[in-house]
């Protein structure tokens, strides 16, 4: 969860790129919760085959970083797993960051 508040909320922000110069970090909205956040990640696991496909790769042994995207309330996201931990979610597509 840190790394997601840290880089893909507004309100939480650290204001590092990361290496990410010439393309902006998408961000939620700054009125989007903790518990929001986690509603997200469940609805991304629970969109379509999904979490069938990361029980698949972790099954296989497979544990090398893999996106999948879902839809939470009419809006996309996508969320990264490696091994069988979440690194990040944030919200499909890239938007400017205000400083």
């Amino acid at each position: 969860m840190t790394h997601i508040l840290a880089r893909h909320h507004p309100e939480y922000w650290t204001g590092d790129y990361n290496g990410y110069d010439r393309d902006p970090l998408s961000m939620f909205n700054p009125s989007t919760s903790m518990r929001d956040i986690e509603k997200i990640i469940q609805s991304v696991i629970d969109y379509r085959e999904n979490s069938q496909w990361m029980k698949e790769r972790l099954d296989q042994g497979n544990y090398k970083p893999k996106g999948y995207v879902g839809y939470h309330d009419g809006n996309l996201y996508k969320l990264v797993v490696s091994g069988g931990s979440i690194t990040t979610l944030y919200p499909y597509g890239w938007n400017e960051v205000e400083e």
